[in-house]
């Protein structure tokens, strides 16, 4: 049997195969090689030196199709055959094909193999609506994120079996028809022994050290966050920030650090690739927060309550789902969440019950639970390709 998996994540070529710095590497993909004896992964590859920790990605019945590595408008509105030609090939090779929406990639293949018959898996990692509206997002990119989300919902609406990486409000907005197999699988990989007790607090932490990782872009509003910190020490709270992630939008929010007067207070790390220090930096930390105005589920703030870190947040999307309505504070309200971290600094009984709930929901998140729920849909796949779509001569 053969799979067709079709994702826009981008990889990185070496001289000796394909590599990843996120979590999409060769160990991935063990739960699809369960289920399929080939697997094939559409994805646009990288050309450039491989970032300092990434991981293979290939090899033992796991290979690449390349696409072109195009970033932006012009991946995003491409017509198939203009950077997604090679894709028609893999979808005629495959026997059942296995989309990581939303994806522009993902769009295309699930069009041919809804004309060739193969049956389709959806892998829902996001909200293309929530995501690309809000006063911040020009016209044509909320336009956009109408038609992507239209294109969502078909392609939930039609698929054999899928997948969200949600409990319920990726559900509820995207719903998959009466009777299809479905089941919450985020994409984080972690064993039981890396969930780590929760941290306890006796007195309150001089200073509050709270961090955030995540990319600098518009989606995660890093802007809500340094200003929620500049309002909790207005209030009184010793605290510091550590941001870890890069992105196109540093030097506006380091601009935005100085003009609150943080500077010695909030500290831009940069991406961070070493896992090492990463787990140093959240090891130190008393308080993650993140102010996403949309979340599928926060992979960074899951691995945060592993390591037995207290969390607060917004009510977008997944993070609402993993928080209680003490941590969580409506979208964009920085004064909300001012507040909210000024109390916490000043309440170890607070911060020891945020760790706690934490604890209990990474708890669910382990690689054997995922991984159980994972290969029982590739299962229903693969039945349905036997009997829907004869091997390939």
């Amino acid at each position: 049997m053969k799979l067709l998996v079709v994702t826009d994540h981008r990889y990185f070529r070496g001289a000796d195969g394909i590599y990843d710095n996120s979590c999409f590497d060769r160990q991935f993909f063990n739960d699809y090689r369960v289920c399929f004896e080939k697997v094939r992964v559409a994805a646009r590859i990288r050309q450039d030196s491989i970032p300092e920790g990434a991981r293979r990605c290939d090899g033992d019945g796991v290979e690449f199709v390349e696409l072109q590595d195009v970033q932006g408008r012009k991946w995003a509105t491409a017509r198939r055959r203009t950077y997604c030609g090679t894709l028609d090939e893999a979808v005629t090779w495959s026997d059942a094909v296995c989309v990581r929406i939303p994806s522009s990639s993902g769009f295309h293949a699930y069009r041919l193999a809804k004309r060739l018959g193969r049956p389709i898996m959806f892998e829902l990692i996001g909200d293309p609506f929530e995501s690309l509206q809000g006063p911040q997002m020009p016209l044509s990119a909320r336009v956009f994120g109408l038609y992507t989300a239209a294109m969502v919902r078909r392609i939930t609406r039609a698929a054999t079996v899928g997948s969200y990486v949600s409990y319920r409000h990726l559900q509820r907005r995207y719903p998959a028809r009466k009777g299809v197999a479905t089941a919450p699988i985020s994409s984080i990989r972690m064993k039981a022994t890396e969930v780590l007790p929760p941290k306890t607090y006796v007195d309150n932490p001089t200073p509050l050290r709270s961090v955030l990782t995540a990319s600098l872009v518009p989606v995660k509003a890093h802007s809500v966050l340094i200003r929620a910190v500049a309002n909790a020490h207005h209030r009184g709270a010793d605290l510091t920030l550590d941001l870890l992630g890069g992105g196109p939008m540093r030097a506006q929010l380091e601009q935005l650090v100085r003009k609150l007067g943080m500077g010695d207070r909030i500290t831009f790390h940069g991406h961070v690739a070493d896992r090492a220090i990463l787990e140093k930096l959240l090891h130190k930390a008393d308080l993650f927060a993140m102010t996403s105005v949309s979340e599928g589920m926060p992979r960074a703030m899951i691995e945060a309550m592993a390591k037995g870190v207290p969390c607060v947040g917004t009510t977008a999307g997944g993070i609402g789902e993993l928080l209680t309505p003490a941590q969580r504070v409506p979208v964009g309200d920085w004064q909300a969440l001012g507040k909210l971290i000024a109390a916490v600094a000043t309440n170890p009984q607070m911060l020891t019950a945020f760790a706690a709930h934490g604890h209990t929901m990474a708890l669910n998140f382990v690689d054997t639970e995922l991984s159980q729920r994972r290969q029982r849909l590739l299962k229903i796949l693969a039945e349905a390709a036997t009997s829907e779509c004869p091997l390939p001569q």
